[in-house]
């Protein structure tokens, strides 16, 4: 299906693009890309995207950055909604090196930007997920240092394009890793809420973050540890989060049916100093 892309300068469709621009980029890995939601211009976090991208792209070593990515973040989103004639969107902005092989990369980063559009963030907080548990196979390493790259797992694993599911990666021990788009927190029946600890080259998505840093401003605990498939029955609440959507609750998760309530009030995720 095509698709509206920003490629080169100007906006075209994606079927219009040779499969050979990406050639190099998928070959070896050397793809970055940041996703963030956009109303009407206004973006959540955008300074926090902009840094994380500059870091990954710095990691790589390969080509000059851009001086300011986040005036290109806010261009681009502006643009994306004339051009969709949408209030609300997502954004996932891709940095990727020209070339044929391996030692013939561009000294430049070059990009394409994909839009599509979303529900408002009040509207997508309300919409619970059913979540699948999708075995992850030991040795693998979902990204480069937790860079969102193109040989990132959860990535190119893919996930469903109903966007009220999402796939959860279960570790080699039958632990529940993270969401191929989000980072899970439960409430245990006991009372307790736990975020998956990081492992297996796990990305430090900035909506962990918000959570740590959520549960620090209202005094309240918040374990970084392991949840396993087998005490899935002990969970009471679960939620997702993204830069995206926020954190929306989970109606199932692998096929343990469970009650919904909101984490945090919508206004508290998003605004974020």
């Amino acid at each position: 299906m095509s698709e509206l892309i920003w490629f080169e300068g100007r906006w075209t469709r994606t079927d219009l693009i040779p499969a050979s621009a990406f050639k190099r980029a998928w070959a070896y890995g050397e793809l970055i890309f940041e996703t963030f939601r956009s109303d009407s211009g206004g973006i959540p976090f955008l300074r926090r995207h902009a840094e994380r991208m500059e870091q990954s792209l710095g990691l790589m070593n390969s080509a000059g950055i851009p001086a300011d990515l986040a005036a290109l973040f806010q261009a681009w989103a502006e643009q994306a909604h004339v051009q969709c004639r949408e209030p609300h969107l997502a954004l996932r902005v891709n940095a990727y090196r020209s070339g044929l092989g391996l030692f013939d990369g561009a000294k430049e980063w070059s990009f394409f930007v994909l839009p599509r559009a979303i529900e408002s963030a009040e509207r997508m907080a309300l919409l619970p997920l059913k979540v699948e548990l999708l075995p992850f196979e030991d040795g693998l390493v979902p990204g480069r240092g937790g860079m969102k790259t193109s040989n990132y797992v959860p990535y190119l694993r893919g996930s469903s394009g109903d966007s009220n599911r999402e796939g959860v990666l279960l570790g080699p021990e039958g632990q529940l890793l993270d969401g191929l788009r989000s980072h899970l927190v439960f409430q245990m029946k006991s009372g307790e809420y736990i975020s998956p600890v990081e492992e297996n080259g796990m990305l430090r998505s900035l909506s962990r973050q918000r959570a740590l840093a959520w549960f620090r401003e209202k005094g309240l605990a918040l374990t970084e540890g392991r949840v396993y498939k087998a005490e899935l029955g002990q969970v009471g609440y679960a939620w997702a989060g993204n830069a995206v959507w926020g954190y929306r609750p989970i109606s199932e998760v692998g096929g343990i049916f469970l009650e919904m309530r909101e984490l945090m009030p919508v206004g508290d995720f998003w605004n974020w100093e």
